[in-house]
């Protein structure tokens, strides 16, 4: 258990970590930094798979019903950052990546949160 709880522990410094870079990469597109922002939203992707596989590796049988829509959400932003549509990179994190991850985020704390109850 004490294994555990310094895997969950991480777990929730790396989504304080993931909401702070995916702010950043907000006020990067407001100053149209949107290369400098690719570097950070690869990190962010790569963060958010790292806290997933973590999360599995618990054992935990609640699985994280948000997942699926805040991976549409990377999703999209790639698909923009491919076509370089700047204006609907801009708005779909702003009202979609952001919102997803936050709901993302809590569903999986309150997860984490009865996994140390239990």
């Amino acid at each position: 258990m004490e294994k555990n709880i310094k895997v969950m522990n991480k777990i929730t410094e790396l989504l304080e970590t993931c909401e702070i870079g995916l702010k950043h990469i907000q006020h990067q597109y407001q100053q149209m930094r949107y290369e400098e922002s690719m570097m950070l939203f690869h990190d962010v992707i790569h963060a958010f798979a790292t806290i997933e596989n973590s999360y599995n590796n618990l054992n935990v049988k609640e699985e994280i019903k948000s997942s699926n829509e805040l991976r549409k959400a990377f999703d999209l932003i790639v698909n923009f950052y491919e076509e370089n549509d700047y204006a609907q990179l801009q708005q779909v994190m702003q009202f979609t990546l952001l919102p997803s991850f936050k709901r993302w985020r809590a569903e999986l704390e309150d997860n984490l949160t009865q996994l140390l109850m239990n």
